[in-house]
């Protein structure tokens, strides 16, 4: 069953020592499905439209899918390194994710998701990244 839950996200990136904070608080939904937790909302892009993204934790990893005028499918799982496609108005790249260290704990009022990343561009070096997100079931 879907729970209305309030979910606050944090991410930092770290490109050649320039550090970018974004926060984002919003409403969305929360639900457990055969022990596997998953997030949804909705923030607007640029273009005045509204990007919808999905997170799935189990299993020791993380996967966030991002849909709307951007997109993307990211796969995090703590010492292994994934590729995902970034999609673009502009065109696609095919981006590394390295993950360094991801912690989690979730249980059916919501929880905590906590994550450090490298992103990489042609074998190199384009970002380090941390993410942390909460969540908590509406009443």
């Amino acid at each position: 069953m879907k729970n209305n839950a309030f979910i606050s996200i944090k991410g930092t990136q770290t490109t050649d020592g320039d550090k970018n904070v974004v926060e984002y608080k919003t409403d969305g939904e929360f639900e457990i499905k055969n022990n596997v937790y998953f997030l949804s909302y909705l923030e607007p892009d640029d273009q005045g439209g509204d990007i919808k993204t999905v997170i799935r934790v189990a299993d020791d990893s993380v996967a966030i899918r991002r849909e709307g005028i951007t997109g993307q499918t990211m796969m995090l799982r703590k010492g292994e390194r994934h590729h995902c496609q970034y999609v673009t108005a502009f065109g696609e790249m095919l981006l590394g994710v390295n993950t360094h260290s991801l912690k989690y704990k979730m249980s059916q009022e919501g929880g905590h998701i906590s994550v450090k990343y490298d992103l990489e561009f042609n074998s190199s070096l384009l970002s380090e990244n941390s993410l942390s997100i909460s969540v908590k079931c509406r009443e």
